[in-house]
């Protein structure tokens, strides 16, 4: 349930960053903070043990919302903000965050690596489709 939650809760933190971003014209910065002050506002009127959790993954995968959609569009966002949230329950679970002395960077860290994971794999897919449409010309052409 907790893994759930923490996926759901960074596919909106992402894609609120993300549409505020872009289709608002807001500045990065400004819509991630916006919209992270409006969940800490209403989850601040809710209560349970995992709230924390939640507060700080949606934190993290606003990191993930602020990418330029030359480099990543809606639906990588979208698959970002997956890898961010299984990305950092796995730290969490190895406590690493405690190891390494708190959330400080981990969140911007494992937003990043998230975000040139998802990149890159985009990238990897072009290739290989481009190879294949060469090969099989190079091939007609026989």
């Amino acid at each position: 349930m907790n893994l759930i939650a923490m996926l759901l809760t960074s596919m909106v933190a992402a894609h609120s960053t993300y549409w505020l971003t872009h289709s608002r014209k807001m500045g990065p910065v400004r819509a991630a903070g916006l919209s992270t002050l409006v969940f800490l506002g209403v989850s601040s009127l809710l209560s349970g043990g995992i709230l924390s959790s939640l507060q700080t993954t949606f934190y993290g995968a606003a990191f993930v919302g602020m990418s330029e959609p030359s480099r990543l569009k809606e639906r990588s966002v979208l698959a970002a903000s997956i890898l961010f949230a299984l990305l950092f329950a796995l730290l969490k679970k190895i406590e690493f965050v405690r190891f390494q002395g708190g959330v400080g960077g981990t969140l911007g860290a494992t937003a990043f690596v998230s975000c040139l994971s998802v990149y890159w794999i985009q990238v990897l897919i072009a290739r290989i489709i481009r190879y294949r449409a060469e090969y099989n010309s190079n091939k007609s052409t026989l």
